[in-house]
């Protein structure tokens, strides 16, 4: 029942939503990061509860979350393996000579030298003597 209110309530919010979603690309992941921690905190409950009416149902009232997320006041700390990754090489600042690898020194001196060669002759050793 939770489940389907917090649904609902996400449905009939969702133009709000979108607005925010598009400012905080890691939301959505929050939301259900969270939504996830209460319903695993409230099911471990279940295991150890000896009757159903031990079990605290406070843990699965969702509305609090949709509610912190319309005031901007989501604060869930995602584990690494959530967290976003820059996926922007690292920028060369034309640092030592030394720490880059020898194969990028190579291509790069072969560039070189092929833009000072002006008279280019591509020759063929395996060609018939009558074409070469």
């Amino acid at each position: 029942m939770a489940l389907k209110a917090f649904c609902e309530s996400v449905e009939n919010r969702r133009m709000t939503l979108k607005t925010k979603f598009h400012h905080d690309q890691t939301l959505i992941t929050k939301i259900m990061y969270a939504v996830d921690t209460r319903m695993q905190l409230w099911l471990s409950d279940g295991r150890t509860a000896s009757d159903r009416e031990e079990m605290d149902d406070g843990i699965i009232n969702l509305a609090p979350i949709v509610t912190s997320v319309l005031m901007d006041q989501l604060v869930v700390s995602l584990p690494s393996c959530l967290t976003p990754t820059s996926r922007k090489p690292p920028e060369d600042e034309g640092g030592d000579e030394a720490l880059k690898s020898p194969r990028r020194k190579k291509k790069k001196v072969k560039e070189d030298e092929d833009r000072n060669s002006k008279d280019r002759k591509v020759v063929n050793h395996h060609a018939p003597a009558s074409f070469r």
